[in-house]
């Protein structure tokens, strides 16, 4: 592979935004879940078993269902349209929790269904990574942005500990400061990818399903990335209720 070839073949700063993009989403999506213990200790929200694992369960569905919703939308009105939107509905998402709190198990779920925004980047910063550049570089390209899972390692580190030192509800306040950066790259450096042709039909999605190939490659990734979120999402509550773990540990 020749990297020189990777920087000039395409659009780097659009790659480049597309990881932060992708990155901070993740950071933010998986939140409550490595924040769970913390939220619903008796002294917090007091939640029991049922309600932490329906709490964390909010975002990952959420962004499952729009990840169908936002693919249809950057076909239709671009990337960076649907990018830009979904990351200030994630910051208002933020500001909200940070500056009203977060009193109750049903405000707990309303902050987890817009915190699924987040999680539908992949449908987003993914493609619009991929299209800026050559067919023969579109598979790295789309694993260079795809790399920005490693958000849910940084919110891991940090989140728990922020929440010991803070508050919990104080972690929602940090996040915005990169959110706020990470909005103002993207919208200053990421290109609108070109797309030759007419827009998609919803036909053609339809006939897409038809294909026996798309069954088995959703089947493989619900078991592999799934694995992935679902474990990313529980790991801390499962080492608390198995071994009393800490939070902050």
């Amino acid at each position: 592979m020749n990297w020189k070839e990777l920087k000039t073949a395409g659009h780097w700063p659009t790659l480049v935004s597309a990881f932060l993009y992708f990155d901070f989403s993740f950071m933010v999506w998986t939140v409550l879940g490595v924040l769970a213990n913390q939220i619903a200790a008796p002294e917090s929200l007091n939640l029991s078993a049922q309600q932490r694992f329906f709490m964390v369960s909010v975002p990952m569905l959420i962004g499952g269902l729009l990840r169908i919703v936002f693919g249809v939308l950057v076909d239709r009105i671009g990337a960076k349209r649907t990018g830009c939107m979904a990351q200030c509905v994630v910051i208002l998402g933020l500001a909200a929790a940070w500056l009203g709190g977060v009193k109750s198990f049903e405000a707990t779920l309303l902050r987890g269904a817009v915190l699924g925004v987040a999680g539908a980047s992949f449908a987003v910063a993914v493609p619009q990574a991929g299209r800026c550049y050559p067919p023969h570089l579109q598979g790295l390209v789309m694993g260079l942005a795809g790399a920005g899972n490693i958000g849910v390692v940084i919110d891991s580190l940090f989140a728990p500990r922020l929440a010991a030192i803070y508050g919990w509800e104080a972690v929602f306040g940090f996040a915005l400061a990169p959110a706020i950066v990470v909005l103002a790259i993207y919208m200053i450096f990421a290109r609108e990818p070109d797309i030759s042709g007419q827009p998609k039909k919803l036909a053609d999605y339809r006939q897409l399903l038809r294909e026996q190939d798309v069954h088995w490659f959703c089947f493989f990734y619900t078991v592999s990335f799934g694995g992935f979120v679902g474990l990313a999402y529980s790991l801390g509550m499962y080492l608390k209720d198995r071994f009393g773990v800490s939070a902050s540990h």
